[in-house]
């Protein structure tokens, strides 16, 4: 199966690519490239010799044509997508009156845009062959 998996250098997502890369291909996003590169050297040391591959890109999860982006590379470095997780999120533990507009906007681009943005640039890789899409929270959150 090939998956993508953004939010891929967060605690559950790191753990997650460790896991998945056993049975599937992955294409890992993140914001920061150097993430990126340091979760596939730990992947490929622990895992001496990976039947499975593994890439990554960077990708901003709250801008729409970064996501696009990001899933064109995916599927063109995977040959298709399968399942497509996501693991980005952000939590601003602050009473309301101490929150600023820019915090406020900050929360829902990484919690709710980036969501929304995921579903509509999936589809017309999934529409086809059907998948999946997997949304993962905290209870925090």
């Amino acid at each position: 199966m090939n998956i993508v998996l953004l939010g891929a250098t967060g605690g559950i997502g790191k753990c997650l690519s460790k896991e998945l890369l056993i049975s599937h291909n992955l294409f890992i996003g993140s914001r920061y490239k150097k993430n990126i590169g340091i979760l596939i050297n730990e992947i490929n040391t622990d895992n001496n010799n990976p039947v499975n591959t593994i890439n990554g890109d960077t990708v901003d999860a709250s801008n729409f044509e970064s996501v696009s982006s990001f899933l064109d590379k995916a599927n063109e470095n995977l040959g298709s997508i399968d399942c497509i997780i996501n693991c980005i999120g952000s939590l601003l533990l602050k009473p309301a009156h101490l929150t600023s507009e820019e915090e406020f906007d900050n929360v829902l681009r990484t919690n709710v845009f980036s969501c929304f943005s995921i579903l509509k640039h999936s589809f017309k890789f999934l529409k086809s062959n059907g998948g999946s899409i997997i949304f993962f929270s905290s209870a925090a959150s």
